[in-house]
C-alpha cells in the first residue's frame, strides 16, 4: 500500500504513516502554490493553447492525484483536525490580500489566464480550475462541485488506512 509522508512517496507497510492535520495542510499548499505558479509560467507570455495544454493537462492530472492521496488522509481525521487543515488553505487564500508574493501570484495567475477566456474557452475553465483545485484533498467538496467526482476519481477517494 502506498502512502503519503512529508511529500514523499512511501511504499512499503513498515514505515505507512497517517498525516497529521499540520503536515496536510503543508502539502496541500505546496501543491497549490506550485500549481498557481506552473500555470503562470505557461501563460505568462499568452503562448497558443496548442503549445502548452497538453503538459498543462498533464500537470492538472498529477497535481489532482497527489491532492487525492492526501484526501485520503484527510477522510479519517476528526472534525477539529480537517477544520485545521482548511484554516490553512484559508489562511492561504486570505494572504492574497496582504502578502505581496501570494498577492503577485494571484493577480499574475488572474492576469494571464483570461485572454483563454475567448481563444481557448474549454481550456481557459481548466485554467481558473487552479484556483479551486485544493477541493480535490476535501471529498465531500469534490463530490458537491464536480457532478462526475465519483466516476471519474472514486478508486480514490476511500480513506487512508495503515495495516
Amino acid at each position: 500500500m502506498a502512502c503519503q509522508n512529508d511529500s514523499t512517496q512511501i511504499t512499503t507497510e513498515e514505515t505507512c504513516m497517517q498525516l497529521t492535520a499540520q503536515q496536510a495542510g503543508t502539502q496541500i499548499i505546496e501543491i497549490y502554490r506550485n500549481a498557481m505558479d506552473e500555470t503562470n509560467r505557461l501563460t505568462q507570455d499568452q503562448a497558443a493553447a496548442e503549445t502548452f495544454e497538453a503538459e498543462f493537462n498533464a500537470l492538472i492530472e498529477s497535481w489532482q492525484t497527489k491532492l487525492l492521496l492526501i484526501g485520503q488522509h484527510v477522510m479519517v481525521m476528526s472534525g477539529s483536525e480537517k477544520a485545521q487543515v482548511e484554516s490553512a488553505i484559508n489562511k492561504e487564500h486570505m494572504a492574497m490580500q496582504y502578502n505581496e508574493k501570494a498577492k503577485k501570484r494571484f493577480e499574475d495567475y488572474s492576469k494571464n489566464i483570461f485572454p483563454y477566456h475567448k481563444t481557448s474557452p474549454e481550456l481557459y475553465q481548466k485554467l481558473k480550475g487552479i484556483n479551486i483545485i485544493t477541493q480535490f484533498a476535501f471529498f465531500d467538496l469534490l463530490k458537491k462541485q464536480n457532478k462526475d467526482a465519483e466516476e471519474r476519481w472514486g478508486e480514490m477517494m476511500v480513506p487512508h488506512n495503515c495495516p
